[in-house]
């Protein structure tokens, strides 16, 4: 750092100023014996200088009278000194404070001593030729400053020429005083620029230092977050392996679930191989079966197969529902393993459907419970009233049988009484076969009775089902759907998946119904082929009743004949009884054939009308079976898929709870990442602040290196100049006491 200025001391050594205050005392002491000596010269030389005429004399005694010597420089008073040489090159002299102390000395007295005169010859009286040397006398280091601006003749060997010389040194003198003093304030702005730099280097170290302190902190705060930030990741990994030993156990149950699942299948498949053989059966039994038979058994046959075939329809439709089952399984899995809810606009339309569903079921309710069981209330109780009215139709047979049957006995104790036994034989056939004829008539009809009572069972076995699911369905809707809470709120997709089963349940009960219904059609039809049999077995009645009356007609016929002819011979009456007893006999073995041949297709019949009945009544017991097997497996599996859909949901809620986890983790060590950025910022700042503030100091210490050397050497130009001060300062007195002791010679001399 350079300073606008001349500096006059460059290569000097450091400033030393002499403040001892035993220099002062004796400087003040020779200060008062100088002012002691002149006071003395002032009293001896008043009026010495009167005889003094010349005029060369006088001119050199006013020209010296206009003169005033510098008390600040002591070689003034010679002219021939050689040491005027160091004035000539201007060699800076040194400044002490003595040298202030001698000024200020002198200051006090030069006003009194001093005379200043613009004109040297104006003054002509001895007063003012003697003075000048007195007044020189006085001040012991020179003139005072009145001769600055004065002339001075140089006249060899005279005191104007040491005034010259004298003038010369003193502006040689005061402007070395001024640059010194220049430098003075300038060495004291480089000191208060140090103490400037130096108090603001401190606030900045202090201020970085603190900055060091706050980031110490920070980091160590840092350090904290980055511990439980790892606590925290320490306990998501624990809390993670759970969750992922949950899922295997998960996993585990669902292997089970698919184990059970298979077997269930081989089930099935067992029972598909059963009902196949029972098939094939029905095949051989029908390959071997005549075609010719009558329409009775076709239908029988046909209805069976109508049952087959509704029977293997049904296990189509269980294997459909186990597909379905399963592929709800899947869908549950894939529903379990997705991540993603549903929106708010999926919501609103499920509630919709929710909505609609539970309309379409309160309908399907009503319909049920209102329309379809009074049906088939309505057609029990026609059924009920048809079977009471077959009864009493039964009963009525019964009764017009036992009526015939009396009146055949008394007509056949009647014609006992007639010659022969043969055509009493006959008759006694006759009344046999119509009485076979009637009770075989009479067993179809308890066989239709029968029919009718297992028609009713069904349908009271069909309405307890149908009770039974209604009471399941209004469980399951109370549990899915306590006191409606749910409708036209959005619900969640497992309510949505309960309120499906429950559909495709009541949809398979709706199914059942229909299926009944059709048997019940079935049953009509049955019934109505029964009526039919039962008309013709009345309309056979009314012709067997239509035939007793021939008979009866002919036997009265054949007494009035008997009592026409009674007076006939005997020979012709019973030659013409022996050949109708002959027809009678060829029409009874005919008859009695064509009976037994009845007889044979009727126990044929009703062996496979038993045979039917009891693969019927083991059908039904199969499919009752399997039907409760399958609601049975079905609650099971419904107990299961809600335990599973509630252990689904737990581990959704830990799983978002997890994510929760992880996400804040992850925020948090976001934040402890950003902050150690931060502070790795600000470290690096700081270090590039600490870079600076070191280079700056650098500089600096490399400034302040520089102006210390600036100053010693400045010191030791001051020590120099100091020396050469006191050097002077003794030169001064020497030629001083020589220029008084020649002055005292030169008094005497012209004294004397």
């Amino acid at each position: 750092m350079e300073v606008p200025g001349m500096s006059l001391f460059r290569g000097a050594g450091s400033i030393h100023i002499n403040n001892s205050t035993q220099d002062r005392l004796d400087e003040q002491e020779e200060l008062e014996d100088q002012k002691r000596r002149n006071e003395e010269l002032k009293h001896k030389l008043d009026n010495a200088f009167d005889d003094l005429v010349d005029d060369d004399d006088a001119s050199s005694v006013n020209s010296s009278a206009n003169f005033t010597m510098n008390v600040t420089h002591p070689d003034s008073a010679q002219g021939d000194n050689p040491n005027t040489e160091d004035f000539k090159t201007h060699k800076p002299p040194g400044y002490t404070e003595s040298v202030n102390h001698l000024k200020d000395g002198t200051r006090g007295e030069t006003p009194k001593s001093q005379v200043h005169c613009e004109t040297p010859k104006s003054h002509n009286s001895p007063y003012t030729q003697t003075n000048e040397p007195l007044k020189y006398m006085y001040n012991a280091y020179g003139a005072g400053d009145g001769q600055n601006n004065i002339y001075h003749h140089q006249y060899p060997g005279h005191l104007n020429g040491l005034n010259f010389n004298a003038h010369q040194e003193m502006m040689n003198h005061e402007q070395l005083k001024l640059m010194y003093e220049m430098r003075v304030k300038e060495c004291q702005q480089l000191a208060e620029q140090l103490e400037n730099l130096h108090s603001h280097s401190d606030a900045e170290i202090e201020g970085l230092r603190a900055r060091l302190v706050t980031a110490c902190s920070d980091r160590d705060r840092a350090e904290l977050s980055l511990q439980q930030a790892q606590h925290l990741l320490a306990s998501s990994k624990h809390n993670i392996v759970s969750l992922e030993q949950q899922i295997t156990s998960l996993n585990e149950r669902l292997a089970e679930s698919e184990q059970e699942k298979e077997q269930l299948k081989l089930e099935l498949r067992s029972a598909s191989v059963g009902l196949q053989d029972a098939q094939q059966k029905l095949q051989n039994i029908q390959v071997t079966r005549n075609y010719d038979k009558d329409a009775l058994f076709r239908e029988l046959q046909d209805s069976h197969r109508e049952e087959v075939d509704r029977l293997h329809s049904d296990l189509l439709k269980f294997k459909n529902r186990l597909e379905e089952k399963e592929k709800e399984i899947k869908i549950l899995e894939q529903r379990c393993l997705e991540k993603d809810r549903t929106k708010e606009e999926l919501l609103i339309e499920k509630g919709a459907k929710i909505n609609r569903l539970a309309s379409e079921l309160e309908a399907a309710q009503n319909r049920l419970v209102s329309g379809e069981s009074a049906k088939l209330k309505e057609r029990v109780s026609q059924l009920t009233s048809e079977r009471n009215m077959a009864k009493d139709q039964v009963k009525e047979l019964g009764y017009g049988r036992d009526a015939t049957e009396q009146v055949i006995h008394q007509r056949v104790d009647m014609t006992a009484a007639l010659r022969h036994s043969k055509p009493q034989k006959s008759r006694q056939c006759v009344a046999g076969f119509l009485g076979k004829n009637m009770i075989s008539n009479g067993s179809k009809l308890e066989l239709t009775a029968h029919e009718l009572v297992l028609c009713r069972n069904k349908l009271s076995q069909a309405q307890k089902q149908f009770e039974e699911f209604r009471t399941a369905l209004t469980q399951i809707i109370q549990e899915t759907l306590p006191d409606q809470a749910y409708l036209g709120e959005a619900s969640s997709p497992s309510k949505l998946s309960t309120l499906k089963e429950i559909l495709n349940r009541s949809k398979q009960q709706v199914q059942k119904i229909a299926n009944l219904q059709e048997e019940v059609l079935k049953r009509d039809k049955k019934l109505e082929i029964f009526r039919n049999q039962e008309s013709e077995l009345r309309s056979k009645l009314e012709e067997q009743k239509s035939i007793e009356m021939q008979l009866n007609s002919k036997v009265a016929l054949l007494q009035n004949k008997l009592e026409l002819l009674g007076n006939d011979s005997d020979a012709e009456l019973l030659i013409n009884y022996k050949q109708r007893n002959s027809q009678l006999e060829q029409q009874l073995k005919e008859l009695r054939a064509e009976h037994k041949v009845v007889e044979l297709k009727y126990a044929e019949l009703e062996l496979q009308h038993e045979k039917l009945r009891a693969e019927r009544t083991s059908h039904a017991s199969l499919v009752q079976e399997a039907n409760a097997d399958l609601l049975r497996e079905l609650e099971r599996i419904s107990s299961h898929l809600k335990e599973t859909l509630k252990e689904c949901a737990e581990l959704k809620t830990l799983y978002l709870d997890v994510c929760s986890a992880r996400d804040a983790i992850s925020r948090e060590l976001q934040d402890a990442k950003s902050k150690l950025a931060l502070m790795q910022r600000e470290k690096t700042s700081i270090t590039s602040q600490e870079k600076e503030l070191s280079e700056k100091l650098d500089k600096e210490k490399q400034q302040v290196a520089k102006l210390t050397a600036e100053l010693t050497n400045e010191r030791e130009g001051l020590e120099r100049a100091n020396k050469r001060i006191s050097e002077l300062q003794k030169e001064f007195t020497d030629k001083q006491k020589d220029f008084t002791d020649r002055l005292n010679k030169y008094i005497e001399g012209t004294i004397k």
